[in-house]
């Protein structure tokens, strides 16, 4: 679909772009944590296909001990206020660290009803840190 101004504006298009950004993209529903989408970034960093991601709770993907801080970053979520933490993620070559940012995504009314994380794989960075 076009608009008049022949700017391409389907879900499609959107979708083409989430699929090629380098950075990983996950939407879930909170409080659970199950996740409804993963980009090809997200799908390429744990090793594993769409179907195999969407339906399971993100956490399965953190380590134990991580699980409570991540919980409480999630609890400080608004509408109007994101979260950004680091923590590590389990995936088929090890462990990776990541920049997260989540973000609450809504209806007109008000309504949460997922929300949007974008992540970052800092681990060259933090290892050359340490």
């Amino acid at each position: 679909m076009r608009s008049s101004t022949g700017h391409h504006t389907s879900t499609q298009s959107c979708g083409n772009i989430l699929e090629t950004l380098p950075v990983m993209i996950c939407r879930f529903l909170s409080p659970e944590g199950v996740i409804t989408l993963a980009n090809r970034a997200c799908c390429e960093c744990l090793g594993k296909n769409a179907p195999d991601i969407i339906g399971r709770g993100f956490l399965e993907f953190v380590p134990v001990e991580e699980h409570e801080r991540i919980r409480e970053h999630l609890a400080s979520l608004s509408r109007e206020t994101a979260c950004t933490f680091e923590h590590t993620l389990s995936t088929f070559r090890g462990e990776r660290r990541l920049r997260t940012r989540v973000q609450v995504i809504g209806d007109h009314a008000g309504n949460t009803i997922e929300c949007q994380s974008v992540s970052e794989d800092i681990t060259d960075r933090v290892l050359l840190e340490e």
